[in-house]
């Protein structure tokens, strides 16, 4: 709303939003469209961009779609509909968003047992997954489920609480620890948390396991120049 309101005092006539609702409950979602709808009303040019289809769907006249850097087709209209957007947006009909597994999923695996982390040191986070399993974590920004599993990885380490994988407890001080575990994090921000970007792919690659990548280096090294030590010659 700050936002709008700086564009407003700058007499904007088209205000593009960036995915607005990103971080927004439904209630603020539902004031940020009337807003949206009196400012269109006022002669305002406003471009939405959205992963949210049903918002798109309720506040559009206009829908264009982006494919590859391309632009793909057209909506107007009634012809704005969810499963339209979808056709345009990957190319075909999706005909399924549920894949099931090939195998049901197993015996529980990994245990989070009243796990408390610096983001809510007065909540007690508690729950299983079975092999198998995928699980899904949902909440805003500042709901602490990016600390969650943080904490699980040993980035930030939890205040109380434990980790069971296999009934073996995953005591993750650091890193390392949970990787040696068979635990890895891919984080929220991959740019930024989760590459060296001035390194080549390779060496990213082998950032989880580096310790055996350098032996094994190591040893092709001297295997190599054992193979090129020029012969002693009398």
């Amino acid at each position: 709303m700050v936002e709008i309101a700086k564009a407003l005092s700058l007499d904007a006539r088209v205000i593009i939003m960036d995915e607005p609702t990103s971080s927004l409950t439904l209630k603020e979602t539902d004031r940020l469209l009337e807003v949206k709808a009196a400012l269109r009303a006022e002669g305002v040019s406003i471009i939405y961009i959205s992963h949210r289809l049903d918002e798109v769907q309720t506040c559009a006249d206009r829908v264009v779609a982006l494919r590859d850097g391309k632009r793909v087709g057209e909506l107007t209209g009634d012809g704005i509909t969810h499963d339209a957007m979808i056709r345009l947006m990957i190319g075909r009909d999706l005909k399924s968003v549920y894949i099931p597994p090939w195998t049901a999923p197993r015996d529980s695996g990994e245990v989070i047992d009243r796990l408390v982390t610096p983001a809510h040191p007065d909540k007690e986070i508690s729950f299983e997954f079975r092999r198998g399993e995928i699980v899904g974590l949902a909440g805003l920004i500042g709901s602490g489920r990016t600390e969650l599993a943080h904490a699980v990885f040993g980035v930030e380490p939890a205040l109380s609480g434990r980790v069971l994988l296999d009934g073996e407890p995953v005591a993750a001080r650091v890193a390392g620890d949970a990787i040696a575990k068979g635990v890895y994090l891919i984080p929220e921000d991959r740019k930024h948390a989760g590459l060296l970007l001035d390194l080549p792919i390779d060496q990213n690659i082998t950032l989880a396991d580096l310790w055996r990548y350098a032996r094994q280096t190591r040893n092709a090294h001297r295997s190599r120049s054992r193979r090129h030590r020029p012969r002693p010659t009398r």
